[in-house]
């Protein structure tokens, strides 16, 4: 069977990793922190720290090892993909650049038998540059995934309490009660941005978005395992 040219790229927490709810029993334990599902990381932090502070401390769980961070069904579709293409996996988070060697790490220990690259973004324009030539991304990120819609790229969003959308979008918005329909069967139609919204992320498995996630034309390999990082402006 012929390899296909992948044309998604993976968010990783929330999507592949489960780093939420190992960070909040960290957090509390040793920092006395409190979460609310809201904010601009999907909490509130109570007592309310400076970002700086923030980051530092996330980092820390990251380097720190326990709590483990898990697998989330979003590696399913990690899998599913990588088995069908011939180009590394991209990998593309908005954890801080100190954590870059340690995330590394992670992916490698939990996908072993993929060829990968990471990337380290520090905004949603920063994700839509670093995605580049890929057509697709699955971010459980509610503005992120709404950034790259308004760009022009398909994004795939796992439904959660946290990422509700609302009606105002200039972009199409299809949900589960689409699927098997004939608005799937040409990607032109979202040719200028749509979100699809999932159930769980290891629904890409079901084969129903092939033309979404591959690409049909020949592309040059890129050099696997690597990561980079690309900030503001």
């Amino acid at each position: 069977m012929n390899k296909l040219n992948v044309n998604i790229a993976f968010d990783i927490d929330g999507i592949v990793a489960n780093f939420s709810d190992p960070f909040q029993v960290w957090a509390s334990e040793k920092y006395g922190l409190a979460f609310a599902q809201t904010g601009k990381f999907h909490w509130q932090v109570m007592p309310e720290i400076p970002e700086k502070m923030f980051k530092e401390i996330i980092a820390e769980f990251i380097s720190y090892g326990e709590p483990e961070i898990t697998l989330l069904d979003g590696a399913l579709a990690v899998d599913y993909v990588w088995s069908k293409c011939h180009e590394p996996i991209l990998f593309v988070t908005a954890r801080d650049i100190s954590t870059a060697g340690d995330t590394y790490e992670w992916i490698a220990e939990h996908f072993p038998c993929i060829d990968f690259m990471l990337s380290i973004a520090s905004d949603s324009a920063a994700k839509y540059r670093l995605i580049g030539k890929y057509g697709a991304f699955i971010d459980d990120r509610r503005k992120t995934a709404v950034d790259l819609a308004n760009s022009g790229k398909i994004v795939f969003m796992p439904m959660r309490s946290y990422n509700e959308l609302g009606s105002m979008y200039q972009f199409p918005i299809f949900t589960p009660d689409y699927w098997g329909s004939t608005v799937f069967e040409n990607t032109a139609d979202l040719s200028r941005g749509a979100i699809i919204l999932l159930e769980e992320a290891s629904q890409l498995t079901s084969g129903e978005f092939d033309h979404i996630i591959y690409r049909q034309e020949p592309k040059p390999l890129m050099p696997s395992r690597k990561w980079t990082m690309v900030g503001p402006g």
